[in-house]
């Protein structure tokens, strides 16, 4: 019904069939934990969170089948770095910006944004630590 047993050796068809467990599984834990919290029952709902992460990995450790061609990881590339591109582009000028305002007591940023700010930049280190990694394994 869903698309998930298949009698096929075709490649294209396992790597749906993946990534609709994949999602299927991520979508579940979601939902799960969203209705844990509204139903009052967050350690429900974490616990259902967990137990759908668990079953992702799982399966990616014991399935043959990458959800993921070189295509998919090419489109994946270019949208990470798109995605770190529009970061840069908001902590390089938000966070001086909103300082230099802060300074001259034009406007005081709310709580968040600073946290927002510390967030990017701690993404922005990570970012670097996997890039020196991965630069020495090659």
């Amino acid at each position: 019904m869903f698309g998930l047993k298949s009698d096929s050796n075709d490649p294209l068809a396992a790597r749906q069939r993946s990534r609709r467990i994949i999602w299927g599984l991520v979508a579940i834990g979601c939902l799960a934990f969203v209705g844990g919290l509204e139903l009052g029952r967050p350690l429900v709902g974490v616990g259902l969170y967990w137990a759908c992460c668990v079953g992702f990995m799982t399966y990616a450790a014991v399935t043959d089948h990458d959800p993921y061609d070189e295509r998919d990881l090419e489109i994946q590339a270019k949208a990470a770095g798109s995605t770190l591109t529009v970061a840069a582009v908001v902590l390089i000028a938000g966070a001086p910006g909103m300082a230099a305002l802060e300074a001259a007591n034009a406007y005081t940023a709310p709580g968040w944004f600073w946290g927002a700010m510390f967030a990017l930049a701690g993404v922005f280190g990570a970012f670097a630590l996997g890039m020196t990694y991965h630069k020495r394994r090659i």
